[in-house]
């Protein structure tokens, strides 16, 4: 009889890799430099959720930061602060 001559077994195919999803470059917000301010008067600033308020003694010189005049300074008109 004839017999067939039996063939090695195919190995398994290989299955390829999935591939990694490509990161973005992490976008990164721009930086803005904020100018320092000076004090206008010599204290220790509070934040409220009005603003800020600087707590110094009634004898501190007060000045102006910028070109021009302190008109007023006090706490007497309301809803100014």
């Amino acid at each position: 009889m004839y017999r067939k001559q039996e063939t090695p077994p195919k190995p398994p195919k290989e299955v390829p890799k999935p591939k990694e999803p490509t990161r973005e470059p992490e976008v990164r917000p721009p930086t803005v430099e904020v100018p320092k301010v000076p004090m206008p008067v010599k204290g220790v600033p509070t934040r409220s959720h009005r603003g800020y308020f600087i707590k110094s003694s009634c004898a501190e010189f007060f000045r102006a930061i910028e070109r021009g005049k302190v008109l007023y300074a006090g706490d007497d008109l309301k809803g100014y602060g």
